[in-house]
């Protein structure tokens, strides 16, 4: 693929799902997803909000394929351009990993 976006469709791929189930699960266009793998377009913060939520992995994975957490820098950009509600959900993600380090 070689585009920004390859690890969303490696992550849908692994997960068996379709760009046609994704546009359901989270109410973007198919034309939306179809143009992120074959225009190479990027993903909103708010579009990757909604696809890490509805494929259960985190922004941080579904960007890069890492499941380590974000840097600092990473995060403050990221909330920035969130409403309440995707501010929440990063929250909780990052209280997780959070969790997972202190083990």
């Amino acid at each position: 693929m070689g585009n920004k976006n390859e690890h969303i469709f490696q992550v849908m791929k692994e997960k068996g799902i379709t760009q046609k189930q994704l546009s359901k699960m989270t109410g973007i266009s198919e034309s939306t997803i179809s143009d992120w793998k074959t225009k190479g377009k990027v993903p909103g913060i708010d579009k990757i909000m909604l696809v890490s939520k509805a494929i259960g992995v985190s922004p941080n994975e579904l960007l890069r394929g890492e499941s380590e957490p974000l840097d600092v820098n990473e995060i403050i950009r990221m909330l920035e351009g969130l409403d309440l509600k995707d501010k929440k959900y990063l929250l909780a993600y990052l209280k997780g990993v959070l969790k997972d380090i202190d083990r």
